[in-house]
C-alpha cells in the first residue's frame, strides 16, 4: 500500500464516522421530542387528578406500643 491508499482509507474511515454520529445525533432528537410530549402529557393528567380529587388525611394509631416503655428522646416529638 502506498500513501495515497491510506489517506483514501482514513479519509472514508473519517466520513463514516461523521456520518455516523450525524444519524445518531438525528435519531436521539426524535427520540427525545418524543419523551417530553410524554413527560408533558403525564404532567397535564397529574395535575388534572389532583384537582379532581380532594386530599385525604389518614391517621395511624400503633397501640401495639407500651407508652411507658419508649424513651424519653422519642416522647418529644
Amino acid at each position: 500500500m502506498d500513501g495515497l491508499e491510506i489517506i483514501y482509507i482514513l479519509g472514508a474511515l473519517g466520513l463514516g464516522f461523521l456520518f455516523g454520529v450525524i444519524v445518531e445525533l438525528l435519531i436521539e432528537a426524535r427520540q427525545i421530542a418524543d419523551l417530553q410530549e410524554g413527560y408533558h402529557k403525564l404532567e397535564l393528567e397529574n395535575e388534572m387528578l389532583r384537582r379532581s380529587q380532594p386530599s385525604e388525611v389518614i391517621e395511624i394509631t400503633d397501640r401495639s406500643v407500651d407508652a411507658e416503655n419508649i424513651p424519653e428522646f422519642t416522647q418529644n416529638w
